[in-house]
């Protein structure tokens, strides 16, 4: 697996299995649900390193410190 792609590539997505269609969408659904946490782990992530930006850099990105504060109270699960 090359650097740039993850479990939610749509290559790494598994393949319909003609004799076993319920494992072909379990396996889907795993693939789907980590592909789901990894989300929330970078969102987390992210939003960790906005907190740690100081006023000039916040300027540099064009966020002002309000916005900044809102996005980084949001849960990890919210877009």
């Amino acid at each position: 697996m090359s650097m740039n792609q993850t479990i939610c590539s749509e290559t790494t997505l598994p393949a319909p299995i003609r004799t076993g269609a319920i494992l072909s969408v379990l396996a889907g659904a795993v693939v789907r649900a980590a592909c789901m946490v990894q989300q929330w782990r970078e969102r987390a992530r992210q939003r960790h390193v906005l907190a740690t930006l100081d006023d000039r850099m916040l300027k540099d990105i064009g966020v002002s410190r309000a916005t900044a504060r809102m996005e980084v109270e949001k849960p990890f699960w919210r877009g």
